[in-house]
């Protein structure tokens, strides 16, 4: 719910910046535009940091090298990650009815080339659009342990892909090289997962390993962050 909210407040930001350059785009002109031939800046944005007693979160966290073409046109190479892990515990699930201790950490690897495209280079809250190809690589980690009773469950997925993103952002400029930056992205992929599984129980130790193709699809990062240009 939190995320869905999130989007709408970006959207509707996007919204009301776009109309407000079109009827002013007078009186901002020129006067916060680094976007000339040749700059470079560097991108550092990031999402929520949050967590709870069982858990620690972050999200998104991209790093961003841009070399402009000219005042509306520009490309960057990026790098991204995410993580979190968590640990709590559940009773009565169990076929002994004990409670299971369990534990489970993921981490994200994300890059990728886009070309970027100002629709109103000469404003002060400048909007844009980027895409490309993109990779991603994901590791996940789960563990549980059944007390009382010497059983444990293991599994560990690796899965990569391959495929595009697409983001739309707003740039405003509070310095003549320094701007904020919010960013709303969605990629899509195709690729591998293999998953392992180890196990042990009264029927001894289990191992089964599977690999699979996979495709996903995410639509929900957005971040906000800074720009440096120079």
């Amino acid at each position: 719910m939190k995320k869905i909210v999130l989007i709408i407040l970006f959207s509707f930001s996007v919204v009301v910046f776009s109309k407000g350059i079109t009827f002013s785009q007078d009186t901002n002109r020129i006067n916060y535009n680094c976007l000339a031939d040749k700059k470079w800046s560097l991108v550092f944005e990031a999402g929520t940091i949050f967590g709870s007693n069982y858990s620690s979160n972050y999200k998104s966290f991209l790093l961003t090298g841009k070399y402009h073409l000219d005042k509306s046109n520009a490309v960057r190479l990026f790098i991204g990650t995410y993580g979190n892990t968590s640990e709590g515990e559940a009773s009565g699930i169990s076929s002994y009815g004990n409670m299971i201790e369990k534990s489970s950490k993921n981490f994200d690897l994300e890059g990728g080339l886009q070309y970027v495209r100002y629709l109103n280079a000469d404003s002060k809250v400048k909007v844009y659009f980027c895409f490309g190809p993109y990779v991603k690589y994901n590791y996940h980690y789960s563990y549980g342990e059944e007390m009382n009773v010497y059983e444990y469950d293991e599994r560990i997925d690796d899965t990569w892909g391959i495929g595009c993103s697409a983001s739309l952002g707003v740039e405003y400029f509070i310095l003549d090289n320094i701007s904020l930056v919010g960013e709303y992205s969605a990629n899509g992929t195709i690729g591998k997962s293999q998953s392992t599984y180890n196990s042990l129980s009264v029927y001894g130790i289990q191992f089964l390993r599977i690999d699979t193709d996979k495709s996903e699809f995410e639509f929900n990062k957005m971040r906000l962050g800074f720009s440096v240009y120079f």
